[in-house]
């Protein structure tokens, strides 16, 4: 399956990542105010919301992000790796999960990349 991702933002250099992604297609909400908003509203606005950096490696065919810091603890949990095929085709990078924090993903993904400067 490939994703239609939100909007997202990912930064590779020679040996460090950030990124951020908003996982959904449908709009969150913007709160007025977060100390009054309810649960679900947290949830809409918060929940599709992936930010973390790192460090990475490249194998063949792998690239294995390794999290410093993420807006998900358990992410940032020692040993914790995030594990994607790769192919890059010109200014093109496909990533294709296969492992995070909780082992084998059931459902991979794929998310495409364009390179901009």
């Amino acid at each position: 399956m490939t994703s239609k991702p939100g909007p997202n933002l990912t930064i590779f250099t020679g040996k460090h990542y950030s990124r951020i992604d908003i996982h959904t297609q449908k709009s969150r909400p913007a709160l007025a105010n977060p100390a009054s908003s309810t649960a679900e509203e947290l949830r809409e606005a918060w929940g599709p919301l992936v930010a973390e950096a790192g460090t990475y490696d490249l194998s063949e065919s792998q690239i294995t992000l390794r999290p410093t810091i993420a807006k998900n603890p358990a992410t940032m949990a020692p040993g914790v790796s995030i594990v994607y095929s790769y192919k890059l085709d010109g200014n093109n990078l496909s990533l294709t999960i296969k492992r995070d924090q909780n082992g084998a993903v059931a459902n991979p993904f794929t998310v495409k990349l364009v390179r901009v400067e």
